[in-house]
């Protein structure tokens, strides 16, 4: 199975580059008709990625944000995603990441670390 999202290579040079602490994280996410969690990775602060409406178009929260070295970060989410392979879920409107990084349901080892 491919896992689609941020490339390894791209991350870790983005994770040196900027300086900021990688950080693995999973945001439940909901409207009037849908509910959903999203996980991935970022070197930003969460806010700062997802604080528009444009960014993020669904109500949310930050269930787990797990910091660490880039590439033990960048090993969770592909192991989470490939863990979760089954749980897929593609919601309705477009942000980035909706196609590979949104599921229906977390696995049991996921909701532990929560």
């Amino acid at each position: 199975m491919k896992i689609k999202g941020c490339k390894k290579a791209s991350f870790l040079d983005q994770a040196i580059k900027n300086g900021g602490q990688p950080i693995f994280y999973v945001l439940q996410c909901w409207d009037k008709e849908e509910q959903f969690y999203k996980l991935g990775i970022t070197v930003n602060h969460i806010l700062t990625r997802y604080g528009s409406v444009r960014a993020m178009p669904y109500e949310w929260s930050i269930l787990l944000e797990h910091p660490a070295t880039a590439e033990e970060v960048y090993a969770m989410e592909v192991q989470f995603k490939t863990d979760m392979d089954a749980l897929h879920y593609e919601p309705k409107i477009k942000f980035n990441g909706f196609k590979t990084e949104c599921y229906s349901e977390l696995s049991e080892t996921l909701q532990q670390l929560i």
